[in-house]
C-alpha cells in the first residue's frame, strides 16, 4: 500500500491533522517547533485527499487559541499559514488572515480602553469565525455586566454605526475562591471556568435562599445541569 492510502485510510485523518497541529503550537515550549516538524505537516498535506475538511477542523482549532490565548507565538502561528498556503484554498487562507487581523485590531482597542476590571474582550467579525450564535440570553453579574456596557460605549463611539452583540458562550473567567477544610482553615484557589459557570458561581455571593429561582432566570430556564457539569458547549466544539 502506497502512503497516499495508508494516510487516507481512516476517515478521521484529516481531524486528527489538525488536533496534531493544534497540540504542538497549543503545548510544547516555542523552542521545540523547528522545521523538521513543518516538514512532516507538509508531507501529510501534500498526500491528504480531504483538505476541505482539514481546513474546517483547522479553523475551528485555531479560533481555540485565539478566543482562549493559547497560541504561543504570533509568529509560529504565521509560519504555519505561510505553509498552509501551498495546500489550501485561498479562500480558506483568506479567513485565517481575517481572524489574525480581527485579534491584532482587539489588542489595539483593548490597549485603548481603561477598565478597574480585569476584562480582555475579542471582537470577532461575522462569517469568518467558526462558531455559533448563543441562542438563549445571559444576564451578567451585576459587576461583569457594569464592565461590558462600559467597552459596548467605547467600542459603539468608537466605529460609529457597528453593532456589538455579546457572545456568552466563548467566554472564559478566573475567579477566587475560598475553600474551607475539615480543621475550618481557609484554602483560596483560582477557578478558571466559562462565563456561563463564572454566573452561576458568583450567585452564591448574592443569594443563597432562592439560588434555583435566581439561577433560572439568569439564563431563561436554560438547562443548566448540562450546562455546569458539562461546561461550555463551544469550548468542547473545539476541543
Amino acid at each position: 500500500m502506497d502512503l497516499e492510502n495508508t494516510i487516507n485510510i481512516n476517515s478521521n485523518i484529516p481531524e486528527y491533522l489538525s488536533l496534531f497541529i493544534h497540540y504542538q503550537l497549543e503545548k510544547i515550549d516555542e523552542s521545540q517547533i523547528n522545521e523538521i516538524l513543518f516538514d512532516k505537516i507538509k508531507v501529510l498535506l501534500t498526500y491528504l485527499r480531504e483538505k476541505d475538511i482539514f481546513e474546517q477542523w483547522y479553523q475551528s482549532h485555531l479560533a481555540r487559541r485565539f478566543i482562549f490565548d493559547k497560541p504561543i507565538s504570533e509568529d509560529i502561528e504565521d509560519k504555519m499559514i505561510l505553509q498552509l498556503k501551498s495546500y489550501c484554498s485561498s479562500q480558506f487562507i483568506s479567513k485565517l488572515e481575517r481572524m489574525f487581523k480581527d485579534i491584532a485590531i482587539s489588542k489595539t482597542i483593548m490597549n485603548e480602553f481603561n477598565c478597574s476590571m480585569n476584562l480582555n474582550v475579542r471582537v470577532l467579525t461575522t462569517g469568518v469565525w467558526p462558531m455559533q450564535s448563543s441562542t438563549f440570553q445571559c444576564i451578567l453579574p451585576s459587576s461583569v455586566n457594569e464592565a461590558y456596557q462600559s467597552f459596548r460605549s467605547f467600542y459603539l463611539k468608537k466605529y460609529n454605526g457597528r453593532s456589538l452583540t455579546l457572545q456568552s458562550n466563548c467566554g472564559t473567567a478566573d475567579l477566587s475562591a475560598l475553600f474551607y477544610d475539615q480543621s475550618n482553615k481557609t484554602m483560596k484557589y483560582t477557578l478558571n471556568v466559562s462565563t456561563h459557570q463564572m454566573v452561576i458561581l458568583m450567585i452564591f455571593n448574592t443569594n443563597k435562599s432562592s439560588y434555583s429561582l435566581e439561577v433560572s432566570f439568569r439564563f431563561k430556564l436554560f438547562d443548566l445541569i448540562t450546562l455546569f457539569i458539562e461546561g461550555d458547549s463551544t469550548a468542547d466544539k473545539y476541543q
